[in-house]
């Protein structure tokens, strides 16, 4: 399962070239007889102006509820293959999945499936832009002691 990250999308951020059609997780399908491969698309925008945003624990939810209504993965080993945010929605997920699990068997039989998770580029500790917006809302006793 490859999940794409910010203003991504399910073909464009696992190609090499953009205008060529090469998509290579097609190519691993074609190369290992048995091999089931999903490209998760989801809307990734950096922002409502640029379209449509929906709460990252959100997100993985209905991403989630699709994932283990999806009869092609009923059975087998997954591995995720997460990009940027992506692999922010695919911790979220596996975390919704957890809590859920005690309630509901197809979400352990899930769980159980998930064999690996590799993160490229993924922000586990948050962007350096969002700590740009700490730093310009900083207390006002503590700018007028910077300024001599």
């Amino acid at each position: 399962m490859f999940v794409h990250g910010l203003g991504g999308d399910a073909y464009g951020t696992w190609r090499y070239d953009k205008t060529d059609g090469a998509f290579w997780p097609r190519g691993l399908a074609e190369e290992i007889p048995g091999l089931g491969v999903y490209s998760l698309q989801y809307a990734a925008s950096a922002s409502r102006l640029r379209g449509t945003v929906m709460h990252l624990q959100d997100r993985s939810i209905n991403v989630f509820e699709r994932l283990i209504l999806g009869p092609g993965l009923k059975t087998g080993p997954i591995a995720f293959a997460c990009y940027s945010l992506g692999g922010l929605v695919a911790k979220q997920l596996l975390r919704h999945a957890h809590d859920k699990s005690q309630s509901r068997d197809e979400v352990l039989q899930f769980l159980d499936r998930v064999t690996k998770v590799v993160f490229l580029a993924t922000p586990h500790m948050g962007s350096g832009i969002a700590s740009l917006t700490d730093r310009s809302a900083c207390p006002e006793s503590m700018v007028s002691g910077l300024v001599s």
